[in-house]
């Protein structure tokens, strides 16, 4: 296991966290083509499938803070508090 960097910049930990998003989104594409083909899902289904994978990569990205940090956070709590 890798240590985070505890000093500086935290550009270790800045470049684990895009290894590691590189490495789910390459896994995610390979098995999106392995599927097109044990499948036999056509090129339009797999764009289908792309989009909608990004669509919640997009938004595992907001919630981690990768892409508006903070603002998921203060969605939640926005929302909290119209239905209080």
């Amino acid at each position: 296991m890798i240590s985070q960097n505890r000093g500086g910049s935290g550009t270790k930990t800045q470049m684990l966290t895009a290894i590691d998003w590189v490495l789910d989104g390459s896994a995610l594409l390979l098995s999106v083509v392995l599927a097109k083909y044990v499948l036999s899902l056509s090129w339009r289904d797999v764009g289908v499938l792309i989009v909608s994978c990004s669509v919640y990569a997009a938004h595992e990205a907001w919630e981690a803070g990768v892409i508006f940090t903070g603002t998921h956070r203060a969605v939640e709590l926005f929302l909290l508090r119209c239905l209080s």
